[in-house]
């Protein structure tokens, strides 16, 4: 008779796959709803809200809370015998039971250092090809483009913006304000034409409006001539709402300065 020695064996743990199939769409007033999915180990899958301002989860139950893209995640941790699941996301629309998203209007806003902040109204209508809203002073680092909707926005959506060659140009960040979402623009130079896009607000809806930057074009007709300099001359003193586009120098007053600042400028928008 013989004995051998011990021989290990290395059991490695399993992979697992989760099926989570895809959710239908919801509308804001629907009840809660209960989530299912499985892996293929056999054990329980984990539910988690990734946008917990549209909607809730609770174990398996889902509670719809405004209209928007709500995303739901699902987790399989593993155990001894099973390696960790790769997670899986379903997302659906929960549709507004309430008014329609619309687009009230849309304002070019600038920050005018201790001034205050300024608002220009931007058209709508205008592609980026055509006449376009001017934005007579530089961009900086602080201009955002405000788009104000009929109803509370859950969703701010994508901004993007691209040049008058239809190329991507500086970056466009969205952000939820209430019934606006303001869209902060940055990397854009003057004497640029720029059309901001966004989309998927509220989980709908594609707006576009089309602006140009053409510091010293005060009178906002896409030239920079001896028009703005008359323009600039019949204003003085501190800035306010209706006369900061004349403070061409940024420096809190319209005088003589802001008219060398022009003089130094001419011809249309690129």
């Amino acid at each position: 008779a013989s004995t051998s020695s011990a021989l290990s064996q290395v059991v490695n743990k399993a992979d697992q796959i989760i099926t989570f199939d895809a959710l239908a769409d919801k509308i804001d007033t629907d009840p809660p709803f209960v989530l299912a999915a499985s892996a293929t180990s056999a054990l329980a899958v984990a539910f988690v809200s990734q946008t917990t301002a549209v909607c809730t989860v609770s174990g398996t139950t889902v509670t719809l809370v405004v209209a928007g893209i709500c995303t739901i995640a699902a987790d399989q941790g593993g155990n001894a015998n099973y390696n960790p699941a790769l997670q899986v996301t379903r997302s659906f629309t929960v549709i507004s039971s309430g008014p329609a998203l619309a687009l009230l209007a849309v304002k070019s806003r600038k920050t005018h250092g201790a001034i205050g902040t300024f608002d220009l109204t931007i058209n709508t209508g205008i592609a980026i090809g055509g006449l376009i809203d001017v934005e007579p002073r530089a961009i900086g680092i602080g201009h955002k483009v405000v788009f104000q909707f009929n109803i509370p926005i859950t969703v701010s959506g994508t901004a993007a913006a691209i040049d008058s060659s239809a190329a991507p140009i500086g970056t466009a960040t969205p952000a939820i304000n209430g019934n606006e979402v303001v869209v902060t623009l940055t990397g854009i130079q003057d004497k640029k034409r720029v059309a901001v896009s966004l989309t998927g607000v509220n989980g709908t809806g594609n707006f576009t409006v089309a602006l140009g930057f053409y510091v010293g074009d005060v009178n906002n007709n896409r030239f920079v001539n001896t028009a703005d300099i008359i323009d600039v001359k019949g204003k003085s003193g501190v800035v306010n709402a209706t006369t900061f586009r004349y403070d061409v120098n940024l420096n809190g007053l319209i005088n003589t300065a802001d008219i060398i600042e022009v003089k130094g400028r001419s011809g249309p928008l690129p």
